[in-house]
Protein backbone atom coordinates (compact mmCIF):
# COMPACT_ATOMS: atom_id res chain seq x y z
CA UNK A 1 0.00 0.00 0.00
CA UNK A 2 2.96 2.55 0.89
CA UNK A 3 4.04 2.14 -2.79
CA UNK A 4 0.84 2.83 -4.16
CA UNK A 5 1.41 6.26 -1.98
CA UNK A 6 5.16 7.05 -2.72
CA UNK A 7 4.54 6.66 -6.52
CA UNK A 8 2.76 9.75 -6.92
CA UNK A 9 5.30 11.93 -4.32
CA UNK A 10 7.28 14.24 -5.81
CA UNK A 11 9.91 13.24 -2.96
CA UNK A 12 9.98 11.31 0.51
CA UNK A 13 10.79 12.67 3.64
CA UNK A 14 12.36 10.14 6.63
CA UNK A 15 12.63 12.65 9.59
CA UNK A 16 13.75 10.18 11.72
CA UNK A 17 15.35 10.99 15.21
CA UNK A 18 16.18 7.32 16.15
CA UNK A 19 19.13 5.02 14.62
CA UNK A 20 17.97 3.02 11.83
CA UNK A 21 19.47 0.17 10.16
CA UNK A 22 18.05 0.64 7.00
CA UNK A 23 14.47 1.52 6.31
CA UNK A 24 12.70 -0.24 4.07
CA UNK A 25 10.07 3.15 3.16
CA UNK A 26 13.69 4.95 1.96
CA UNK A 27 13.88 1.70 -0.25
CA UNK A 28 10.95 1.51 -1.80
CA UNK A 29 10.93 5.40 -2.73
CA UNK A 30 14.34 5.37 -4.07
CA UNK A 31 13.12 2.10 -6.38
CA UNK A 32 10.15 3.85 -7.47
CA UNK A 33 12.79 7.04 -8.47
CA UNK A 34 11.89 8.86 -5.72
CA UNK A 35 14.70 11.20 -4.12
CA UNK A 36 14.23 11.00 -0.13
CA UNK A 37 15.12 13.98 2.29
CA UNK A 38 16.35 12.34 5.55
CA UNK A 39 17.52 12.58 8.76
CA UNK A 40 21.60 12.43 9.00
CA UNK A 41 21.46 9.48 11.60
CA UNK A 42 21.91 6.11 11.76
CA UNK A 43 22.29 4.42 8.31
CA UNK A 44 20.05 7.00 6.43
CA UNK A 45 22.99 8.87 5.16
CA UNK A 46 24.18 5.56 3.93
CA UNK A 47 21.73 5.44 1.47
CA UNK A 48 20.63 8.99 0.54
CA UNK A 49 23.61 10.36 -0.36
CA UNK A 50 23.22 14.03 -0.15
CA UNK A 51 22.92 15.71 -3.60
CA UNK A 52 23.59 12.35 -5.42
CA UNK A 53 20.38 10.62 -4.18
CA UNK A 54 18.69 12.37 -2.38
CA UNK A 55 18.86 15.55 0.58
CA UNK A 56 19.85 15.30 4.20
CA UNK A 57 19.29 17.22 7.24
CA UNK A 58 20.76 17.75 10.63
CA UNK A 59 18.56 15.59 13.29
CA UNK A 60 15.84 17.93 15.01
CA UNK A 61 16.30 20.77 13.10
CA UNK A 62 13.00 21.91 11.63
CA UNK A 63 14.38 24.79 9.47
CA UNK A 64 17.11 23.11 7.81
CA UNK A 65 14.24 20.18 6.94
CA UNK A 66 11.58 23.00 5.52
CA UNK A 67 14.31 24.52 3.49
CA UNK A 68 15.39 21.58 2.34
CA UNK A 69 11.48 21.01 1.53
CA UNK A 70 11.29 24.53 -0.10
CA UNK A 71 14.65 23.60 -2.24
CA UNK A 72 13.81 20.60 -3.76
CA UNK A 73 9.83 21.39 -4.45
CA UNK A 74 11.24 24.98 -6.73
CA UNK A 75 13.04 22.11 -8.73
CA UNK A 76 11.99 19.88 -10.42
CA UNK A 77 14.87 18.84 -13.05
CA UNK A 78 16.58 18.31 -9.99
CA UNK A 79 13.67 15.86 -8.41
CA UNK A 80 13.98 13.93 -11.69
CA UNK A 81 17.95 13.73 -11.36
CA UNK A 82 18.07 12.65 -8.40
CA UNK A 83 15.63 9.78 -8.22
CA UNK A 84 16.85 8.31 -11.05
CA UNK A 85 19.75 8.29 -9.54
CA UNK A 86 18.54 7.11 -6.08
CA UNK A 87 16.78 4.33 -8.74
CA UNK A 88 20.53 3.31 -9.79
CA UNK A 89 21.92 3.16 -6.74
CA UNK A 90 19.47 0.93 -5.18
CA UNK A 91 19.53 -1.57 -7.93
CA UNK A 92 23.54 -1.69 -8.06
CA UNK A 93 22.89 -1.98 -3.84
CA UNK A 94 20.75 -4.87 -4.23
CA UNK A 95 22.55 -6.41 -7.21
CA UNK A 96 23.97 -10.13 -6.09
CA UNK A 97 26.49 -9.53 -8.61
CA UNK A 98 27.79 -6.50 -6.77
CA UNK A 99 27.85 -8.36 -3.17
CA UNK A 100 29.85 -11.61 -4.80
CA UNK A 101 32.49 -9.20 -6.17
CA UNK A 102 32.89 -7.02 -2.61
CA UNK A 103 32.87 -10.23 -1.67
CA UNK A 104 35.77 -11.80 -4.00
CA UNK A 105 37.60 -8.74 -2.95
CA UNK A 106 37.51 -9.45 0.94
CA UNK A 107 38.91 -13.05 0.53
CA UNK A 108 41.34 -12.01 -1.77
CA UNK A 109 42.79 -9.90 1.17
CA UNK A 110 42.59 -12.25 3.47
CA UNK A 111 44.34 -14.49 1.48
Amino acid sequence: EIGNLIKYAEFIICPSEWYEVLGFTIIEAMLLGKPVIGASIGAIPETVIHEETGLLFEVGNAKQLADQIVYLYHQPEKIKRLGEQAKAYILELTNPNFHYQELQKIVHVLR
